[in-house]
């Protein structure tokens, strides 16, 4: 029996103002405008995450007797929130924290089940205690509690909360108008609840909600915190630095949960992460795959998983489509164009090399390359037609999918996407004509099959129609490159090359990209140099000038309109000084 896939839960969290946040950016907005509030939950309701999360500020933090303006101040009121967020979202949780050491159960229980009814059934609660007297002296309690006992309060308190919930069993209102009978049950919401902290009696005077219940999370880190979630929590919040300690949290929090006859999947465990996307972090440099292989995808998921990108950085992402795995035949083939740049003893007019083409069919017959297809793709699945795919993602991102017999589907996130579609593909053959049916830009892979590049781009310019996206070819070229300050920093710096590409073409698989001495120490053969020839030859290293006359030549050989370049040293600051390097010369030529 196959071991199910488990789902990652993906929770949004609202910081307010603190150490994780850009206040002080002019696009940052407000931390407590309903609008910013509206704008945060509704991208991520669109990104499918589970649920939005407050967290609670009962006081104006201070720090040697000023302001503590780094942190959560001018937080409105959680329930106020919630409720409102309530109205502009449908299916996004909405978790709040809510302390338990200066509140009332029944008041606290009473505005989540009136959150849990105003959301239909999205209200949840993250307990916590508070521990310092500042925060104190805001309330009649006053002062603060103990560790153990504020755990201990906050044990009493849920237990009190849950039995209000459960004081309405969710079959007291009939309201029938015939027989004018309302309630079926005259004492609905009774409850009766005495311990240590709360000593309550009465009706409950909400009924009961959607959930019945809402979702409880935790955020202790202590063992108190720990062996409170052990008992009632659904989820508990941790942070950890690093995956060891991660896990022995994992172990420890686990491994309490049989004392209070409860199975280990009944405690969620969420670590807190900060994304630093590449999106956020820059303003107009485009982004994108290059590419994902659709031998091994579908349409459906290829499409959602890049609305998700545009949901959040909209009309800043590059969707690259490329073929990997799948048939091997085209589905509607079309000629391969007789008139492209001419190539003389391995150079075009202008001096550009084009190798001897490397044939693939031993890398095919790997068992390495075997293996690759078996976990890539499930027992006895074929892959779909690749023109068939690519016109399934355009109509899916347009909204215009449909069955033969007129049975539409819509994805969200996705359909109405603002992608950039390119296709990828290193011949003339279906990916160069079905970029250029479909009046899709199209990059060719220089770096990867020197060889073919001229027939790829001319074949995606002889299939080229016009579209809406464009109304003439449009190819990119990739070029792999190296650049130092000399050249024999640069080509000291890519001396791992041939021997990282070897490791690849070899069927053993892709190596750690090696150190120049770990690939001088290697013993090769003929066999070996021929195996990744064409790659080294087609390699621009050097200094930034003469990469620059390199890549123009690229350029005009193929007519390209853009240039991609891709750079791998063992270094990753090498790797940087390459790029900047190279930027800079070409901006001065430009």
């Amino acid at each position: 029996m196959s071991k199910p896939v488990k789902q990652i839960h993906l929770a949004a969290h609202f910081p307010g103002v603190n150490n994780s946040t850009v206040w002080s950016d002019p696009a940052a907005g407000s931390q407590i405008d309903f609008s910013s509030f509206t704008h945060f939950a509704r991208t991520a309701e669109r990104a499918k995450f589970d649920f939005l999360f407050l967290a609670e500020g009962l006081r104006l933090r201070e720090q040697n007797g000023e302001i503590y303006d780094l942190d959560v101040v001018g937080r409105p009121d959680t329930f106020t929130v919630l409720s409102a967020l309530a109205a502009v979202t449908d299916k996004l949780g909405l978790a709040g924290t809510v302390n338990s050491t200066f509140n009332e159960p029944y008041e606290v229980a009473r505005q989540f089940a009136s959150l849990d009814h105003l959301s239909a059934g999205r209200a949840a609660w993250n307990v916590v205690t508070s521990w310092d007297e500042f925060t104190g002296q805001n309330f009649r309690r006053g002062g603060y509690l103990a560790q153990e006992d504020r755990y201990e309060r906050a044990k009493q308190f849920l237990a009190a909360a849950w039995e209000l919930f459960d004081s309405w069993h969710g079959d007291e209102i009939v309201a029938d108008k015939e027989s004018g009978l309302f309630l079926a049950h005259p004492d609905p919401g009774g409850f009766d609840h005495h311990v240590r902290e709360f000593d309550i009696s009465g009706h409950f005077n909400v009924p009961r909600g959607p959930q019945g219940r809402p979702v409880v999370f935790q955020a202790g880190d202590s063992d108190e915190g720990r062996e409170f979630a052990a008992s009632a929590a659904d989820a508990i919040f941790t942070r950890h630095g690093t995956f060891e300690s991660g896990q022995a949290f994992y172990a420890d929090v686990k491994g309490r949960l049989a004392r209070y006859g409860r199975y280990p999947d009944e405690l969620k465990i969420l670590p807190g992460v900060t994304f630093a996307l590449t999106a956020a972090a820059t303003s107009t440099i485009r982004l994108g795959s290059g590419a994902v292989q659709l031998g091994h995808r579908t349409a459906l998921s290829t499409v959602e998983e890049f609305g998700l990108l545009d949901a959040l950085h909209p009309g800043r992402f590059d969707l690259g489509l490329g073929r990997s795995g799948g048939r091997a035949e085209a589905a509607t083939p079309t000629p391969v164009p007789e008139h492209i740049t001419p190539v003389v003893d391995g150079r075009t007019p202008n001096g550009l090399r084009i190798p001897r083409r490397f044939s693939v069919a031993s890398l095919l017959r790997s068992p390495r390359f075997a293996l690759h297809r078996k976990l890539l793709q499930q027992p006895g699945a074929e892959s779909q037609a690749y023109d068939e795919q690519i016109a399934d993602i355009l109509a899916l991102l347009a909204g215009t999918y449909a069955t033969a017999d007129g049975i539409e589907a819509h994805v969200v996130p996705g359909e109405g996407a603002d992608l950039q579609v390119w296709i990828l593909g290193s011949s003339a053959g279906i990916s160069a004509q079905v970029a250029g049916a479909s009046g899709l830009r199209f990059a060719a892979n220089y770096h990867v099959s020197p060889a073919t590049v001229l027939e790829a781009a001319g074949g995606y310019r002889a299939a080229f129609k016009p579209s809406a996206e464009l109304d003439r070819p449009y190819v990119s070229v990739s070029a792999d490159v190296v650049v130092a300050e000399d050249d024999a920093t640069a080509r000291e710096l890519a001396t791992g090359y041939g021997l990282w590409v070897r490791s690849i073409r070899g069927g053993e698989g892709a190596i750690p990209f090696p150190t120049p001495d770990e690939a001088r120490a290697h013993r090769w053969s003929a066999a070996d140099r021929e195996l990744v020839a064409d790659r080294t030859e087609t390699q621009f290293v050097g200094p930034p000038g003469s990469v620059a006359d390199r890549l123009e030549v690229l350029r005009d050989a193929t007519g390209a309109d853009e240039l991609l370049v891709t750079t791998i040293t063992h270094g990753h600051a090498d790797r940087v000084r390459s790029y900047e390097l190279l930027a800079e010369e070409w901006a001065r030529r430009n």
